[in-house]
């Protein structure tokens, strides 16, 4: 017999799955990896719904436990013995008008396959900012919230990973952020 708890998981899933599934492959850079998170997240979701206070959307609170599972699973031994695989990066793509021509349609895809390599290039404490704001449209106050850090960090992060992906995208992705 299903329950309004199930019913609602379901609805949870249905509505912010193919984001919580693209959020963690920008983490894990893994979509079987990612697929794992996202049976996770919504397991944890579905464990913990009667704690949500709220506070926050309930997208957002789906977002932060995402982000969460996905830093305790990089920070496993299990995850650093392992090599990522890259091959299956398309997935977390929008997709590509079809109204184009075939050839504006390879073009636009090979662009798109160049920014998501780069983005994947940037540091953890970066990237994640950079894919809050402009993947989810989160705003800085709601990113400060999810990563727990000052307004003002989220702000300095967001300037640099801009300033990161230009310069990799200006020099085919050989720009070191360190320097």
């Amino acid at each position: 017999m299903r329950t309004e708890k199930d019913e609602l998981l379901d609805k949870w899933m249905n509505v912010y799955g193919a984001e919580v599934l693209r959020t963690a492959f920008f983490y894990v850079k893994d979509i079987s990896i990612a697929e794992d998170m996202f049976q996770e997240v919504f397991l944890k979701a579905y464990k913990k719904m009667n704690t949500y206070r709220g506070e926050a959307s309930i997208r957002t609170w789906i977002l932060k436990i995402t982000i969460n599972q996905c830093k305790d699973y990089l920070k496993s031994n299990w995850f650093k013995r392992i090599l990522l695989n890259w091959e299956t990066k398309d997935y977390v793509l929008p997709e590509v008008d079809t109204t184009l021509n075939p050839e504006s349609i390879v073009l636009h895809h090979e662009e798109r396959q160049e920014l998501l390599e780069q983005v994947l290039k940037i540091s953890l404490p970066l990237r994640e900012v950079l894919i809050l704001y402009y993947y989810h449209d989160l705003s800085q106050n709601e990113i400060a919230d999810i990563l727990k850090i000052p307004f003002g960090t989220v702000r300095s992060r967001l300037h640099r990973s801009k300033e990161v992906l230009k310069k990799q995208l200006k020099l085919g992705g050989d720009y070191d952020e360190k320097y």
